[in-house]
C-alpha cells in the first residue's frame, strides 16, 4: 500500500509537469494579437474572466511570524483580473518585491512593462526570488504567461503554482501594523490603542489630616474629548495583584485611579505599584500590553540610621539622633519613633511622632542617665487613621558605657605587667563649656585575693573623647606586687 501511494504521488507531479511544459508549448505558439481560443472571446469581456481581490497579495502585506502562508497551488488555470477591496483595478507588479510578501514565501512578480492597449495579447515573464538572501537572484526560475490591457485593467492568464510556498502578487496597499488597526487591516490605519504620553504616574501614600491615606496612580492622555478610549488601572503588591481589589476602568477625561488605605490593610510593608492597559471601547477585548509604574514601599524600607553620641554646644551637651530614611512629600505623614535601652522601651521616655518632612528625632544625653552600659536603639513606623500601623523597622545599636578588655586578669607575682584597654562611649560635658574631666577609681571584685591601691584611678576628660569614632580610649598598666607589710602575703 504504501509503495502505490508513492506511486501515485509521483505520477501525479509527473502529470502537473508534463501539463506545465504543454502549456508553455502551446503558450510559445501563440502570437501577438492572436485570440484566447478558436471562437475568438475576447478575455477582456466579464464572463471569459474571473476576479482576485485578496488584500493579502499586496507588496505592502508582509508576511509576519504568527501568518500561516497564502499559496496559489489551488488556484484553476485561466484569466484572471486583479482588483483591490473597493474594486478598483490593480496590476501584478513590475518590480521584485522580495520575499516574505504578498502573504506568501515567494511572491510572483512580473519581469517586463505593462503592455498597452494596441499590444493586445503579449507573452511576459513572471519571476521569485526562491532563496532569503541578499545576493540571491530575485528572478530565479522564471515562468511564461499571457496577458492583455483592456483599457481599464489588465487580465492574466494564470496557473496554479508548484508548490504553497508561492503565490501572485497584486496591488501595493500598506497592511497595518501589530500596533495599527482600520476596519480593512490596511492603509489608512490608525493606532491600535490608545497611546498614552508616558508611563504611568504613582503618588502615595498621600495622607489626609484625619490620617486617612490613599495611592493614585495617574495616566496622561492628551486627547480631550472621548475618542472612545478606555483605561484598565490595576493594582500590584510586591508585583502580584490582588484579586479581591478589582481594576479600575477610567473613561472620558478620567485620567485617575485611587486605592483607599481601607484596601491596603493587608498589604502593609509591600511594594506597592500600578499597571495600566488602554483599549477602545469597539474592541475592549483586544488591549494593549500593561504599562507599569515604579514601585513605592508602604512603610519605612530602610533601617533607621542611628547617629551619636555627638557633642554640641561647645561641650555642653550630647545627644543621639534617629534618622528615618522615608522618601514621601506629604505634609501629613506621620512616622512614629521610639528609643530602646538593651530592646526595652523606657515609658519615661516619650515616643516621638515626626511629620511634615521631618526625618530626625532626638534623644538628648542627659535622658540617658538610668540607662549606662546598655544599647541605645531606635525604632521607626508609620502610623495611620483607624489604627493601621506598618511593621516596626529597627535601626542599628550603639554601646552606651564603659568596657575594658580585657574582661578579667589572671595575676600571679611572677608576672612584670599586664595592660588593659579601656574604653569609654560617654562624652564628657560639663555647663562651663570647656574642658572637663571625670575621675574613675579603680576596685577590686575579689578583695579577699587581691587589692588595689589607692592611687589606681582613670581620669576621662573632654579633650580625649574621639568625635569621629564616638569613644575616648585609654591604657591602663598593671603591676602585680606582694604586700608583705600590710596584712600578710597579700597580692
Amino acid at each position: 500500500n504504501t509503495a502505490s501511494v508513492i506511486l501515485y504521488m509521483r505520477t501525479v507531479s509527473t502529470m502537473k509537469l508534463l501539463l506545465r511544459v504543454l502549456y508553455l508549448v502551446l503558450l510559445s505558439a501563440l502570437s501577438y494579437g492572436q485570440e484566447p481560443n478558436s471562437a475568438g472571446l475576447d478575455p477582456c469581456l466579464p464572463t471569459q474572466h474571473n476576479i482576485l481581490q485578496d488584500s493579502y497579495r499586496s507588496t505592502g502585506y508582509d508576511l509576519r511570524a504568527t501568518d500561516t502562508p497564502k499559496c496559489d497551488d489551488k488556484l484553476k488555470s485561466g484569466w484572471y483580473r486583479f482588483q483591490d477591496l473597493n474594486g478598483a483595478p490593480i496590476t501584478i507588479p513590475t518590480t521584485c518585491p522580495g520575499r516574505n510578501r504578498c502573504g506568501t514565501v515567494a511572491p510572483y512578480w512580473m519581469n517586463g512593462t505593462l503592455p498597452s492597449v494596441a499590444d493586445n495579447i503579449i507573452s511576459v515573464q513572471l519571476c521569485t526570488k526562491m532563496k532569503d538572501d541578499a545576493a540571491a537572484l530575485c528572478c530565479a526560475e522564471p515562468e511564461k504567461i499571457v496577458m492583455k490591457n483592456c483599457g481599464n485593467f489588465y487580465v492574466y492568464d494564470l496557473f496554479p503554482t508548484m508548490d504553497c510556498q508561492r503565490g501572485f502578487c497584486a496591488g501595493n496597499i500598506i497592511r497595518c501594523t501589530v500596533d495599527q488597526r482600520s476596519l480593512t487591516g490596511f492603509a489608512p490605519c490608525t493606532d491600535r490603542y490608545p497611546v498614552l504620553e508616558g508611563l504611568p504616574v504613582l503618588q502615595g501614600p498621600l495622607v489626609y489630616p484625619d490620617q486617612k491615606f490613599e495611592f493614585r496612580c495617574r495616566v496622561t492622555y492628551n486627547v480631550p474629548i472621548d475618542d472612545g478610549h478606555r483605561f484598565e488601572i490595576a493594582w500590584t503588591f510586591n508585583g502580584n495583584p490582588d484579586p479581591n481589589i478589582q481594576p479600575t476602568i477610567l473613561a472620558d477625561t478620567q485620567r485617575e485611579a485611587v486605592l483607599s488605605g481601607e484596601q491596603m490593610k493587608g498589604h502593609l510593608n509591600k511594594d506597592i505599584g500600578c499597571q495600566v492597559r488602554t483599549f477602545y471601547i469597539d474592541t475592549q477585548d483586544d488591549k494593549s500590553p500593561m504599562r507599569t509604574t515604579n514601585t513605592i514601599f508602604l512603610g519605612v524600607k530602610e533601617q533607621p540610621e542611628l547617629i551619636g553620641p555627638t557633642v554640641r554646644n561647645n561641650n555642653k551637651a550630647f545627644d543621639f539622633q534617629c534618622k528615618v530614611n522615608f522618601n514621601s512629600g506629604d505634609t501629613d505623614q506621620q512616622i512614629e519613633v521610639v528609643w530602646l535601652f538593651d530592646g526595652v522601651q523606657d515609658p519615661t521616655i516619650v515616643r516621638r511622632v515626626l511629620t511634615g518632612q521631618d526625618r530626625i528625632a532626638t534623644l538628648k544625653g542627659s535622658a540617658l542617665k538610668n540607662h549606662i552600659n546598655k544599647n541605645v536603639q531606635c525604632q521607626a513606623r508609620l502610623i495611620f487613621a483607624n489604627g493601621i500601623q506598618t511593621e516596626i523597622r529597627p535601626s542599628n545599636r550603639f554601646f552606651f558605657g564603659i568596657k575594658v578588655n580585657p574582661g578579667s586578669l589572671n595575676i600571679n607575682v611572677q608576672d612584670t605587667e599586664k595592660e588593659l584597654t579601656v574604653t569609654s562611649t560617654i562624652p564628657v560635658v560639663c555647663n562651663e563649656g570647656q574642658d572637663c574631666c571625670l575621675t574613675y577609681k579603680l576596685s577590686s571584685s575579689r578583695k579577699f585575693v587581691v587589692t588595689l591601691k589607692d592611687t589606681c584611678k582613670l581620669k576621662i576628660c573632654s579633650k580625649d573623647w574621639d568625635p569621629d569614632r564616638k569613644q575616648a580610649v585609654f591604657k591602663i598598666t598593671v603591676v602585680p606586687f606582694r604586700n608583705d607589710v600590710s596584712r600578710g602575703n597579700k597580692l
